[in-house]
């Protein structure tokens, strides 16, 4: 690589890796708005109260308006190509956290549908399929905050494998096009 063409590349790559910081801190702040909601749609669950058609529907509003982001984040982190290069070993807990809090995301909101249609009447089915929500809601909202804990520290992970890279590229080469043989030749 000619050196009037690095400058321009190292530039890319700020950008490139300020845009992710960026669209990564905003799917953040989504997500972490709406863990008080999801924590209060499943108390309702969990206290044995009698279920009513409105509160199932509001539990499906909740887990239908987290759904869209977690599925975009997933889209942002799959593509390597578009990542930061110092984010991409770092993207795998992270993508397979997500993907499992959307695959319980989508069982509890086929539960909730089906509750809806049946929780004004006294049965066996609907004690079961309460019990499978309260279990599922507390799976959900577990992973869920696995996620928001793994994407909020996925930048300081970034940044410190970023210092890394930095670093052994000083001890073992003075510049990036020079090979570690040459530098230590006596």
């Amino acid at each position: 690589m000619s050196g009037e063409n690095r400058p321009a590349m190292l530039h890319l790559a700020v950008v490139q890796t300020d845009d992710f910081h960026v669209r990564a801190a905003t799917y953040l702040q989504i997500l972490e708005a709406e863990i008080d909601s999801l924590e209060g749609v499943s108390t309702v669950f969990e206290e044995g109260n009698e279920i009513w058609p409105d509160q199932c529907k509001r539990a499906i509003s909740v887990i239908d308006d987290i759904s869209g982001p977690i599925q975009q984040i997933c889209r942002l982190l799959e593509d390597p190509a578009h990542l930061p290069d110092t984010v991409i070993p770092h993207r795998y807990p992270l993508v397979a956290t997500l993907q499992l809090v959307d695959e319980q995301a989508q069982e509890l909101l086929s539960l909730l549908r089906k509750l809806r249609h049946l929780c004004r009447t006294t049965s066996k089915q609907v004690d079961t399929l309460l019990r499978e929500i309260q279990s599922n809601f507390d799976l959900f909202l577990k992973g869920y905050k696995d996620a928001t804990m793994n994407l909020r520290m996925l930048p300081d992970r970034a940044a410190f494998q970023k210092r890394k890279i930095f670093a052994l590229s000083e001890a073992f080469c003075t510049t990036p096009d020079e090979p570690y043989s040459a530098k230590h030749k006596r």
